[in-house]
């Protein structure tokens, strides 16, 4: 993954890094947008981990400002947006059981160095997650689809 500046790469992440999601927005509830990383990368010998990472723009340059323990369940999709309406942003993310056999729609909070497990669905075959903007008072929305 690379993100551009002024037509030139400002970030490049390492190559053992396989980026399978990203989302812009503030999962560390600081003030400031980061994006907010699903990769995986080379474990042991043959083993692929699934982590979330956290990069941010600071003192003029793109750092990796947290990069999460492995999972134990590997993540698919994620989005970042204040889903009950508190003023503070959850982390919503589709991943998948370590077999494969299901996926669920999970919801974290950041509690000061990693992120709290706040609700997690039945399993399903979910996927297209977003989070729809606010209206009429009421906090975002999650939307999810099922099936194939």
């Amino acid at each position: 993954m690379e993100i551009y500046q002024d037509g030139q790469a400002a970030w490049r992440s390492p190559p053992e890094w396989r980026v399978l999601d990203l989302t812009l927005g503030d999962p560390n509830n600081d003030g400031r947008y980061e994006l907010l990383l699903a990769l995986e990368k080379s474990g042991s010998p043959g083993n692929i981990t699934s982590h979330p990472f956290v990069l941010g723009y600071r003192g003029g340059i793109y750092r990796l400002l947290w990069g999460g323990s492995q999972v134990n369940a590997p993540l698919r999709e994620v989005e970042v947006g204040d889903l009950d309406g508190d003023g503070l942003a959850e982390l919503a993310v589709i991943e998948a059981s370590p077999d494969g056999s299901a996926r669920y729609v999970t919801v974290w909070r950041w509690h000061g160095w990693g992120f709290s497990l706040r609700w997690r669905s039945p399993p399903g075959k979910y996927h297209d997650l977003a989070i729809l903007p606010a209206e009429d008072g009421l906090p975002a929305r999650l939307s999810v689809s099922t099936g194939p």
